[in-house]
């Protein structure tokens, strides 16, 4: 890691923000899950193979609904991936700094990659964070805009694993980060209970959900017939 961007991460995603950030993971979780039971096609094989899906879904919902609400001190927006017809959650720390949302198999584990998931870290260029070329004050300033993913987890029973903020390296050089927070054991270590996931959803709040997931699906349908 290096000294320098840690610093910028730790500062650009505050630790008084860690306690609702795991709260919105996992209420978005139980958000997916809650719609699988209650849903007779869902709650079959077929919601089980979209199980993952739908969890990342209930996710980005939830933190965006609580960036929005001022409950998180970022900028949210769900855009469409530059490539292809899924969306992903984009959040703004800075003019300078955004982040993505990827799963991980652990806390220091780099996500997998799949042909849905685009995570825009070429936006930490390599040659710019070698000594030999230029100093790294230089390179932060020449840098345009840094990618930080927020990284998470959780158990087929939907218990969080862990939650980070963490820059990665380029992908043309090996796997590595260049800043690094726990977010689970930082809200440790302050001393703050980490709360359990709800163990009920607002109906409500269930069927927005389905409602979204299905605007969501006809909007996927639409640009694919445009495409063709």
């Amino acid at each position: 890691m290096i000294a320098e961007l840690q610093d910028m991460v730790e500062a650009s995603f505050p630790a008084f923000a860690d306690a609702n950030l795991i709260r919105g993971i996992a209420e978005g979780v139980a958000l997916a899950d809650q719609l699988r039971a209650s849903d007779p096609i869902l709650s079959g094989a077929v919601g089980r193979d979209l199980a993952g899906h739908l969890r990342r879904a209930g996710v980005i919902a939830r933190i965006k609904a609580l960036c929005d609400r001022g409950e998180l001190p970022f900028e949210a927006s769900i855009d469409l991936m530059p490539i292809g017809n899924w969306h992903h959650l984009v959040l703004r720390a800075s003019d300078t700094l955004v982040s993505h949302l990827c799963r991980t198999e652990s806390a220091l584990a780099f996500p997998k990659d799949t042909p849905n998931r685009q995570d825009e870290r070429l936006t930490n260029q390599p040659d710019l964070f070698d000594e030999n070329v230029i100093s790294l004050s230089a390179a932060l300033k020449v840098v345009e805009e840094k990618c930080v993913w927020l990284t998470y987890g959780f158990t087929s029973e939907g218990d969080l694993t862990h939650a980070c903020w963490a820059m990665p390296s380029p992908p043309n050089v090996a796997e590595t980060w260049y800043a690094h927070i726990n977010v689970v054991e930082r809200l440790r270590r302050s001393g703050q209970a980490i709360k359990s996931p709800p163990k009920g959803v607002d109906p409500n709040e269930v069927l927005k959900f389905k409602r979204d997931i299905d605007e969501a699906l006809r909007r996927t349908d639409s640009n694919r017939e445009t495409e063709e």
